[in-house]
């Protein structure tokens, strides 16, 4: 099985059903779907120099685990106990990329994600290595059409008044989204994601480094989603700084987030 967006006539091979994505007719199309993944021969990510981890739960068993065991893949785990520390998202990836030796790096939410393929030959995972290096970015977060959090109406967003300085950087960040991804490119695909990523293991590790020096004063704080959109909000201001290198899919090449997509915007092909 994989999904078509006609827009852009790309063919990603992993589908995040983000926010009310999970309510789309979509994802509960993707969802009962038994065989995500049509191979004759069963692939190792690490033949194309990638490591895949995912956050999850403890005993946790995920639809995202299910396609993995269709191809007989086990990736890293990231567990984060609950109650569920949002922010441990950032500290558990910062903290494990050290010790990554592939050149690339993919990390996915492990409760509302496919990854699925209809080719029956060929290397899923060394067609994606091909996808990314030709965005000619160094690391690729998903896109989606939803701002989250939202700089205007603060909604997700707790204490405003003390994220004066974190609102003002979210203000500036949407506003070069739209400029670079909607009025440049033409994409309504054109809001940082932070469910899933690809990237140079090394300079995503220089990113979320950069990343936890402000997120640290936070962490402890972690529970609530609404201090500042979880993860997402700080991840995402950082886009300017590192820009070009740290781009969006905003044509869904490789991923591609449901909130907001209509029927007719996407063919699921089983």
């Amino acid at each position: 099985m994989i999904i078509q967006n006609k827009e852009f006539d790309t063919w990603p091979v992993i589908t995040h059903a983000n926010g009310p994505g999970k309510e789309s007719n979509i994802w509960k199309e993707i969802s009962k779907t038994s065989n995500f993944i049509k191979s004759d021969t069963p692939v190792n990510p690490e033949d194309a120099d990638l490591t895949i981890l995912s956050w999850t739960v403890p005993k946790e068993d995920t639809i995202l685990q299910e396609c993995f065991r269709q191809m007989n893949i086990q990736p890293i785990m990231l567990e984060i106990e609950k109650p569920f520390n949002w922010l441990d998202k950032i500290k558990r990836v910062k903290d494990i990329l050290p010790y990554i030796e592939t050149k690339y790096v993919m990390c996915l939410d492990s409760t509302d994600i496919v990854v699925s393929t209809d080719e029956a030959v060929g290397n899923i995972w060394t067609d994606l290595i091909e996808n990314f290096e030709n965005t000619g970015a160094k690391l690729l977060y998903n896109a989606e059409k939803y701002s989250w959090p939202e700089p205007e109406t603060n909604k997700g967003i707790d204490k405003p008044n003390r994220m004066k300085e974190y609102i003002k950087a979210l203000k500036t960040t949407e506003e070069f989204e739209t400029r670079v991804y909607k009025d440049l490119l033409g994409s309504n695909y054109c809001r940082f994601n932070s469910g899933a990523f690809i990237g140079e293991t090394k300079f995503t590790s220089l990113f979320y480094n950069r990343v936890w020096n402000h997120t640290e004063l936070f962490y402890e704080e972690g529970q609530n989603e609404n201090i500042f959109g979880g993860d997402q909000g700080f991840l995402r201001i950082y886009q300017p700084e590192f820009f070009p290198e740290l781009r969006i899919d905003y044509n869904c090449s490789i991923f591609h987030c449901l909130a907001g997509v209509e029927d007719k915007e996407v063919v699921i092909h089983v």
